[in-house]
């Protein structure tokens, strides 16, 4: 029973640190990332989100420049990644906080399964929260998302001012959103 949970422990512990990850062999590069750019200017200066439109699950076109003014909370996620399951109890409680603040949490769903999949889940799992559906051009557009869940936080002015690679908890985004709104 001890080594039952031990083994539970750990391998959640593991699943925590690591993320999710879709890098292929074919994908991994030597080059510096836009994402590793901005982990060490992030002090400095900050970079600008890019823009982009998408589809949500329910078919209807959805840009970030229509959240202009708002602290953006941009989530790349999937269905079958259990770190990013994991943050979903957490984003949907701090939307229904912070919604109303002038606060948006945007998942970008990366699975490749389509939107159905996406759809039947958010559903299932009650996210209330804007979901869009994904796909490689919007990932390589944020640096390329080496690992899921990869996390956004963007100020009112539409800079990116935080990075985040894997699991965080609730506390680390309400901090994040706080020093944003301010």
């Amino acid at each position: 029973m001890i080594i039952k949970k031990l083994f539970i422990i750990l391998t959640f512990s593991f699943l925590c640190l690591y993320a999710c990850t879709n890098v292929t062999k074919e994908k991994v590069s030597t080059k510096e990332s836009p994402i590793e750019k901005h982990a060490k200017l992030s002090v400095k200066s900050a970079n600008q989100a890019p823009d982009f439109t998408l589809k949500n699950i329910y078919n209807e076109n959805v840009s970030l420049s229509s959240f202009d003014g708002k602290v953006i909370i941009l989530n790349f996620w999937a269905t079958w990644c259990p770190p990013c399951q994991a943050e979903i109890p957490d984003f949907i409680e701090l939307y229904s906080m912070y919604k109303n603040s002038g606060v948006v949490i945007i998942g970008v769903a990366m699975d490749g399964d389509g939107g159905d999949v996406v759809k039947s889940f958010a559903e299932q799992k009650k996210i209330n929260y804007p979901i869009l559906l994904g796909n490689d051009n919007i990932g390589e557009l944020y640096g390329g998302i080496r690992g899921i869940p990869t996390t956004f936080i963007i100020n009112k002015q539409r800079e990116i001012v935080e990075t985040f690679v894997g699991l965080r908890d609730m506390r680390t985004f309400e901090h994040a959103i706080r020093k944003n709104l301010r």
